[in-house]
């Protein structure tokens, strides 16, 4: 170690539990003093010893011994079909580049290596624009600039890499189940550190099996070109979710409307007592005052639309199941969400003027199982709503969930931590709302889950639930994270 050293007074004591050589409260460095004193009892638990030698100001040498027994197993046969394949290894240790490097080579595998993520893809463009792809990419699990499950995604949809097998290196690979692995575009997995059978095995099956998981093709949405909205009108929107609101503003100044946000309902009745508005837009579940109270206030003013009838007020929520209690409420139409640019126009069109050259109408595909991470075709719908001289609206989306999920995330472990079901109901809820929005299928599952239990008072299941939300979550932040550093 080459930091500050440790004085003579302190060797004595640096071993044993919660002790740290520097104990002042202002202590520069972090730790909780455990390290040292569980490496010495593993160590006298195969019958070693440990011990430090340091000279204060140059660092110190920690050192120790435990007897062995010389093994007498066989080494791992090179299998020979092997030769001639190329395969490129990703890890930001050193050590393990090294030590899968030497096996490769013993199986006459060309080996190329990369310690981060950026260079390893650097690394496949050039080979795939020299034409000379790899067989083989071995990546970490944990890198410091992508996650390696991202990685091996951006890799699986990139055709012009040759569609690589691709092997997960992890401690806890085991954890990872095959749908988990499959949905990241992932062939095999191997635990580190990686023993020589284990791991000719594993190349061997990969490339006699499918290279890589079943393709997902992404089906190119519907422009609806032949029927187009005329909203020379203004509306109000009662949203409390940011990235539902950079969409829907988005969404209806293309169809030409003038937009007014508020974040709940208390907000949208005052807005509606100072200007006249052609139509309302009101999600159901909102703080401070809710979309079904908010309706049934704005019915008791008897607000009127320009044709005499009264104002449109659609509905917006997550649960279907809700519709019964928007029509209670007062609410003309109801549209579930997530909702896409078709969705939204079928709800709109028949509240508002429509110039229709032929009829048609808009189908939503039925959804599919939510799998782990982000469904790319929700996001390419999003990219063709974008409008050519708008910025990049998926981008300001993802900032704004990166800005805002992680707090609620929290919010919901309090709430989970403290069994408030009225807590993990409201956070979930909107957690859910944003993450279905950017394509995040499977953490909305899990935040609907989670919603369902604040919702009924069941909370004996929400600390498993919320383990495999963190988790999810935490997949969905490193694409994000891809998506933005792609856009």
């Amino acid at each position: 170690d080459t930091g500050i050293g440790i004085r003579d007074e302190a060797k004595a004591i640096i071993f044993q539990s919660f002790s740290q050589a520097d104990s002042s409260t202002t202590r520069l460095y972090g730790g909780t003093g455990l390290g040292l004193a569980i490496s010495k009892q593993l160590v006298e638990t195969m019958g070693g010893e440990i011990g430090v030698e340091s000279v204060p100001g140059e660092g110190a040498e920690f050192y120790f011994t435990v007897p062995v027994e010389i093994a007498h197993a066989s080494f791992a046969q090179v299998p020979e079909n092997l030769a001639g394949l190329r395969a490129l290894v990703v890890d930001d240790n050193a050590i393990t580049r090294d030590m899968l490097a030497d096996h490769l080579g013993s199986a006459k595998i060309q080996c190329d290596s990369a310690g981060r993520g950026r260079e390893a893809l650097q690394i496949l463009d050039a080979a795939a624009a020299d034409g000379n792809n790899y067989d083989l990419i071995f990546i970490d699990y944990h890198m410091p600039d992508i996650d390696g499950l991202v990685f091996a995604k951006q890799v699986g949809y990139n055709k012009g890499y040759g569609r690589p097998s691709t092997l997960l290196l992890s401690a806890i690979a085991d954890e990872f189940t095959a749908e988990e692995l499959a949905a990241h575009r992932v062939t095999g997995r191997l635990n580190k550190p990686v023993l020589p059978d284990l791991l000719y095995r594993q190349i061997g099956a990969a490339i006699e099996g499918e290279a890589t998981a079943s393709n997902i093709l992404a089906a190119t949405p519907e422009t609806d070109a032949d029927s187009q909205l005329c909203m020379d009108m203004d509306i109000l929107v009662a949203e409390d979710n940011r990235v539902n609101q950079e969409l829907i503003v988005m969404l209806l100044r293309q169809f030409g409307a003038r937009v007014t946000i508020t974040d709940n309902g208390e907000e949208a009745l005052a807005a509606v007592r100072r200007h006249h508005f052609d139509l309302v837009i009101m999600d159901c579940q909102m703080p401070v005052m809710d979309g079904y109270e908010a309706t049934r206030k704005i019915r008791k003013m008897d607000l009127r639309a320009n044709n005499g009838s009264p104002m449109p007020i659609l509905a917006m929520t997550a649960n279907v199941q809700d519709q019964p209690a928007c029509i209670s409420a007062g609410m003309t139409a109801f549209i579930g969400k997530p909702y896409n640019y078709g969705d939204l126009k079928s709800a709109l069109r028949p509240l508002l003027p429509i110039t229709t050259t032929h009829s048609s109408a808009d189908s939503p595909s039925p959804a599919a199982p939510p799998t782990s991470g982000l469904d790319r075709e929700v996001l390419d719908q999003i990219r063709d709503m974008q409008e050519g001289d708008q910025p990049v609206l998926l981008q300001q989306m993802i900032e704004i969930y990166l800005e805002t999920s992680p707090k609620l995330v929290a919010e919901l472990g309090k709430g989970v931590g403290s069994g408030n079901a009225g807590a993990i109901q409201l956070h979930a809820h909107s957690l859910k709302s944003s993450s279905a929005r950017l394509g995040a299928l499977l953490l909305a599952a899990l935040c609907h889950e989670l919603e369902e239990m604040g919702k009924n008072s069941k909370l004996e299941e929400s600390s498993a639930v919320l383990r495999k939300l963190n988790t999810e979550f935490h997949y969905i932040v490193q694409e994000l994270l891809a998506e933005r550093y792609e856009e």
